[in-house]
């Protein structure tokens, strides 16, 4: 039996699992991500800062950041 048979009964059955099965293993499962609150309250903040703000957050970060690259 071909994939595409397999596919088409899957669908003519409505077997959702093997179907879900199938297409992850086919093209990929979709990658999920939950936020968790104090992320979205993060980002919420970060979304709000003016372009310039923005500018002067990441400068004022620049050395923590390169510490730690080392």
């Amino acid at each position: 039996m071909c994939i595409a048979a397999i596919l088409a009964k899957c669908i003519e059955t409505g077997d959702q699992g093997r179907l879900q099965f199938l297409l992850d293993n086919a093209i990929g499962k979709i990658p999920v991500s939950i936020e968790s609150e104090e992320d979205r309250l993060a980002r919420e903040e970060v979304e709000r800062l003016s372009d310039a703000e923005l500018v002067t957050l990441i400068k004022s970060k620049l050395p923590e950041l390169e510490a730690k690259k080392e």
